[in-house]
Order: structure tokens, then C-alpha cells, then sequence
């Protein structure tokens, strides 16, 4: 970061309204789940990587031909 350059973050709005806080304690105590690993998973928002994508797609054909080869 160049000198003198400074990064600023409005906490002026919440990250999560009070209906997803709502939802985020609802889902922890449904699944007996910490409600910072639930919230944390409510905002994630990173892009899978590539090997991640490759194997979705990959289990996804896979899926595909063993339901073809039930069909037949």
C-alpha cells in the first residue's frame, strides 16, 4: 500500500441485518452449531477455488453417467 494511502471501513451498517441474525441463531440452535461458525458461513463470500470447481464439475459428469447407465 503506498505511504500515506489509508483503507476505511463504514461500521455505520450492520453486516447482517436483525432478520439474518435472526436466521443465523435460529440455524445454530436447530443444529446445535456454534453461532460465530454459523455467521462466519453466512459471510463467506470467497469464490471456490480452481480444484474445487474442477471436482464439482467432475463429481457432477460422473453423477450424470451413473444415473444414464440406471436409465438403461
Amino acid at each position: 500500500m503506498p505511504e500515506g494511502s489509508h483503507l476505511y471501513c463504514d461500521v455505520s451498517l450492520p453486516v447482517l441485518d436483525a432478520e439474518l441474525l435472526a436466521l443465523g441463531r435460529w440455524i445454530a440452535g436447530y443444529y446445535c452449531a456454534p453461532l460465530g461458525e454459523v455467521l462466519r458461513g453466512m459471510l463467506e463470500r470467497r469464490p471456490p477455488s480452481a480444484a474445487y470447481a474442477k471436482r464439482a464439475v467432475e463429481f457432477a459428469n460422473e453423477a450424470c453417467q451413473s444415473a444414464e447407465a440406471l436409465m438403461r
